[in-house]
């Protein structure tokens, strides 16, 4: 919840530079860990709210043409998983 209320927080450009950096190499392990919680977790609505809004808050900043599994680790791993 911290990391979401920062990034509210944060001026328009920080929250793009960090938005934008939450799926790549430089946030592993702890971007695979994300998916790794989201996907194969125990359901748990108050954490996976928060887990869901920074996944989305990282997809909304790749380029639209980006192929997602080949995007970052960690969305390698969501396509792996969610199959």
């Amino acid at each position: 919840e911290l990391l979401a209320a920062v990034l509210e927080e944060a001026s328009p450009a920080r929250r793009l530079e960090c938005e934008s950096a939450l799926l790549s190499e430089a946030f592993e392990p702890g971007a695979t860990r994300l998916v790794e919680v989201l996907v194969k977790g125990r359901p748990d609505p108050k954490l996976h709210e928060v887990l869901v809004e920074l996944l989305w808050r990282a997809l909304r900043r790749l380029p639209e043409e980006a192929d997602l599994p080949k995007s970052s680790p960690a969305l390698g791993l969501f396509a792996r998983l969610a199959g």
